[in-house]
């Protein structure tokens, strides 16, 4: 996952930056049976 810099005073790392780097940020995956679902949280104020 690519950081958006928001803490690091640094330019994003990617187009497709979503985490900051911050504490809250959590990536949660549920799997069952072929299906495998991501719920990614960006925990910026």
């Amino acid at each position: 996952m690519y950081l958006t810099g928001y803490y690091s005073d640094q330019p994003p790392q990617s187009d497709a930056a979503y985490f900051d780097g911050g504490p809250n940020d959590t990536a949660t995956y549920l799997h069952r049976g072929d299906i495998l679902m991501l719920l990614l949280t960006n925990g910026s104020p």
